[in-house]
């Protein structure tokens, strides 16, 4: 008999009737981009994020003891994000809400509307991580009840484990140099491990504007790394001239090439300009204006 998601609650003295099990697919791209990142490093935003529910799930929440968060995945699986401590509620404006800065950061990475329902009041819920629960976030994970657009059930339904990994993978690695594709949205919620590996890079990278449908080519060598590069990037579009009239929050980051600290500046500008020359970014077709 499969061991299910209602047995590790039974075992903690937990009722699963009691308790709401949400399954978070963000429909934003931007936001769902990022979103296993936020959990991670901006868990106040989370919280806020899933505090305010729809007419339907706020029914429901209302009369649960628990929310059990769960990160959507494909094939009906769902990962473990934490299980919360319903503590009440209290009655917001969706201007309340909207002023609240937690939610200013979501709209900072992409969220749209809170609710899609438009309504003059919403409930506010206060939710309290369970501790006892954390060392099982980005580790386990569990095969979601059809259909799986239903994405708020009642722990009591059969979710069956699928895993318990090893290490919590939420916690996203960034993998090799050349494998790195970064949207301005992740570079602003780095991890310190993603800048201490990015600020040991120096090289040529590519920037690809999505709404532009255009790329520049930049450079970071000598003292100046790639983070460097490319946090001013995703703040304000940078120094680069060219970018000026570009979106950061359109901004996909890549390395083309990686040089040494101490390589000359003539031969990284060498580099530079070969790639501007292959990838066609001068001009009409690119956004770098030499």
């Amino acid at each position: 008999m499969d061991l299910t998601f209602a047995d590790l609650l039974t075992k903690n003295d937990l009722d699963p009737k009691k308790i709401l099990v949400l399954r978070h697919s963000p429909k934003e791209r931007s936001l769902r981009e990022v979103f296993t990142t936020l959990v991670t490093l901006q868990h106040d935003a989370f919280n806020t994020y899933q505090s305010v529910q729809t007419l339907k799930v706020e029914k429901q929440m209302g009369g649960a003891t628990h929310v059990a968060a769960f990160y959507g995945l494909r094939n009906e699986l769902a990962m473990f994000i934490g299980l919360y401590e319903q503590r009440g509620s209290r009655t917001i404006t969706q201007a309340d809400f909207e002023a609240m800065p937690a939610y200013q950061a979501l709209v900072g990475f992409g969220m749209g509307e809170a609710t899609e329902e438009d309504r003059p009041t919403m409930l506010h819920f206060s939710l309290q991580e369970m501790e006892e629960f954390r060392h099982l976030q980005g580790r386990l994970v569990v095969r979601w009840p059809k259909p799986p657009v239903q994405w708020s059930r009642w722990a009591d339904r059969h979710f069956p484990i699928h895993a318990i990994h090893e290490e919590n993978l939420l916690q996203e690695r960034i993998g090799a140099w050349d494998e790195i594709s970064l949207t301005c949205a992740t570079i602003k919620l780095c991890p310190p491990s993603w800048i201490k590996t990015l600020s040991g890079y120096r090289g040529i990278y590519f920037i690809f504007d999505r709404t532009l449908r255009k790329g520049y080519v930049g450079a970071a060598y000598g003292s100046e790394n790639i983070w460097q590069r490319w946090s001013r990037h995703a703040a304000t579009g940078g120094d680069a001239r060219d970018l000026k009239l570009s979106n950061p929050d359109d901004f996909e980051f890549s390395i083309l090439q990686l040089v040494g600290q101490s390589t000359p500046k003539e031969e990284v500008e060498k580099l530079e300009a070969s790639w501007k020359r292959r990838l066609h970014t001068r001009g009409e077709f690119g956004l770098n204006a030499n």
